[in-house]
């Protein structure tokens, strides 16, 4: 050993277990804090309707929300993405592009 790691020495065979069960202890302290998402402001809730009918696009329970960022969410989560062809839901990205959503200027078209 001292020919190719000089500075190494070989492992301890007696470990100081109380320091590394505080040490420990003291990592769990930090991890436990509950850690929350920076999520946008929520200006509107709302359930998306189909336009004529009675039809909602999810259940009557599941609330969509429009965000100050032009995003339309289900459940916090996930963001209306108007990908290829046809919208989908997919994982809020926060960058605009495909997930940026707005009101259309006709006020009788709820269309974005």
């Amino acid at each position: 050993m001292t020919n190719i790691y000089p500075e190494l020495g070989p492992p301890q065979i007696k470990t100081n277990l109380s320091a590394k069960k505080a040490r420990l202890a003291k990592l769990k302290k930090k991890s436990v804090k509950e850690w929350k998402y920076a999520t946008a402001e929520i200006l509107f809730r709302y359930q998306i309707q189909l336009t004529g009918t009675e039809l909602c696009i999810e259940s009557e329970d599941d609330l969509w929300y429009e965000t100050a960022k032009h995003d339309v969410r289900l459940a916090q989560l996930l963001c209306l993405d108007g990908g290829e062809q046809f919208p989908r839901l997919s994982k809020c990205h926060e960058m605009g592009g495909s997930q940026d959503w707005r009101h259309a200027e006709s006020v009788s078209d709820n269309s974005y």
